[in-house]
């Protein structure tokens, strides 16, 4: 097997789609943040400048892995763990706020719940992890990717 070619097609590609939607979300959570009405995602400037920056983490590991697939494996892995903790969070404090709006009677929407960039970023990492993380295990037993 050749150190360019990446034999886990699938996996690279849905990175490629996990790192378009983490950029795309940073992207509108900020534009929200700043103002502009009409978009569906939480407004979040600090948070979409969290998600652009994994998603540099994650095109980096894209282009790391076109000349050294392991590298992709590192940097897939790592982006993976950061989205699932970032998404997680997001989760929490979002049911938190839920839970307190209802305790205080008022108005809560439950579609505030799933705005979130990181929700969506994590909702799409949740398939590509067991692959990542057998991936990572099998470089650092020096085995065949």
């Amino acid at each position: 097997m050749s150190i360019n070619s990446i034999p886990h097609k699938n996996l690279y590609a849905w990175t490629v789609v996990l790192t378009v939607v983490t950029v795309f979300g940073g992207i509108l959570a900020i534009i929200s943040g700043i103002g502009i009405e009409g978009i569906p995602v939480t407004p979040d400037i600090p948070g979409g400048c969290i998600l652009l920056l994994l998603g540099a983490l994650l095109a980096t590991g894209l282009y790391e892995g076109s000349r050294d697939h392991a590298r992709w494996v590192q940097f897939g892995y790592t982006g993976i763990i950061l989205i699932l903790i970032f998404g997680v969070c997001s989760v929490i404090i979002s049911g938190a706020n839920l839970l307190s709006l209802m305790i205080e009677g008022e108005a809560a929407e439950p579609v505030a719940l799933i705005s979130s960039g990181f929700i969506w970023a994590a909702l799409l990492a949740i398939p590509a992890y067991p692959g990542i993380r057998n991936l990572l295990f099998g470089c650092s037993q020096e085995g065949e990717l």
